[in-house]
């Protein structure tokens, strides 16, 4: 089995997007028709519609360099962000693994990998794919699971 890619959904990245879009538009627009001090609330809101569609730009564009890698020779997890996306990647080998199982806690779901030495790691998969699907995905490439 060769090694697998899996990169962030797109409808997140979109949504956050056009998010951005609406909220800068109406809070820009709601700033203009009200003209006095109390315009500087919907301009906060638009300047925030501001940030969302950089930061969705961003991720847009460096969607394929956070990708997570799942091979035969382990898992290999991004750490950087949207901003920072040429950090180095956090690489687990196969022999490293113990097991690997979902986990549901107050954070959220996604996915525990617990190493030999005892430390366990959460990923929050749900931005790239299914829970089930990572795990049919590592189970294909011979990784251990709980």
């Amino acid at each position: 089995m060769k090694e697998i890619i899996l990169k962030q959904k797109l409808s997140g990245i979109l949504g956050m997007l056009l998010g951005g879009v609406f909220l800068a538009w109406i809070g820009f627009i709601c700033a203009a028709v009200l003209n006095n001090i109390i315009s500087i609330i919907p301009a906060i809101f638009g300047i925030l519609g501001i940030r969302w569609i950089v930061i969705a730009a961003a991720m847009l564009l460096n969607r394929s360099r956070l990708s997570i890698r799942i091979s035969p020779d382990g898992i290999e997890l991004p750490t950087g962000t949207a901003f920072r996306p040429n950090a180095p990647k956090q690489t687990i080998p196969h022999s490293n693994i113990l097991q690997i199982d979902r986990h549901v806690f107050l954070r959220g779901r996604g996915i525990k990998i617990i190493q030999t030495g005892g430390s366990e790691i959460f990923v929050d998969i749900r931005r790239y794919c299914s829970i089930k699907k990572f795990l049919t995905l590592c189970r294909k490439t011979g990784l251990p699971l709980a």
